[in-house]
């Protein structure tokens, strides 16, 4: 199966020239996915809401989508990169259908979570045009952007029940 249009280690941060770890920075922001899946957690606990099936799915795709995506900085390959994409945009429909279906939308909500996708979706293309001004790139940043408009969202939701 061809998925070299996935354009798999184009980042920055590999021509740093480490063998080891290609992308340490990119590694260590991915567990940035797992402090968001523990901030759902506790939030689902406080609220008494983590027997819904929908934030089980949502919290479950927060933490699938954390494996999926420091496996690909650790060991790019294709399957990898689908488990970390793939998780991340059954998170955003479910989220968002849930959003949507069942609760008033609120422009500032949807307004901060189309900017942070935006932004999150800028930080991934400009990665390898500013290698020479910035060595690291913006990929790692997307590692911020992404969880936490994941537990935005989440919040967002809890806050209309």
């Amino acid at each position: 199966m061809d998925l070299s249009f996935f354009a798999l280690g184009k980042f920055c941060e590999n021509q740093a020239g480490n063998q080891f770890i290609k992308q340490p920075i990119n590694l260590i922001t991915s567990l940035i996915f797992f402090i968001s899946a523990l901030a759902i957690y506790r939030l689902l606990q406080k609220t008494k809401t983590n027997s819904k099936p929908v934030f089980i799915v949502l919290l479950t795709l927060t933490v699938v989508a954390g494996i999926g995506n420091l496996l690909m900085h650790l060991t790019p390959n294709p399957y990898f990169y689908l488990l970390d994409i793939g998780s991340l945009l059954i998170f955003f429909i479910t989220g968002s259908i849930y959003y949507l279906y069942f609760q008033q939308v609120h422009l500032k909500e949807v307004g901060l979570l189309f900017f942070l996708l935006i932004l999150s979706i800028v930080f991934k293309y400009v990665d390898s045009n500013f290698c020479h001004l910035f060595p690291l790139g913006t990929h790692f940043l997307l590692h911020i952007s992404i969880p936490f408009a994941m537990y935005k969202l989440v919040t967002f939701l809890l806050l209309k029940l």
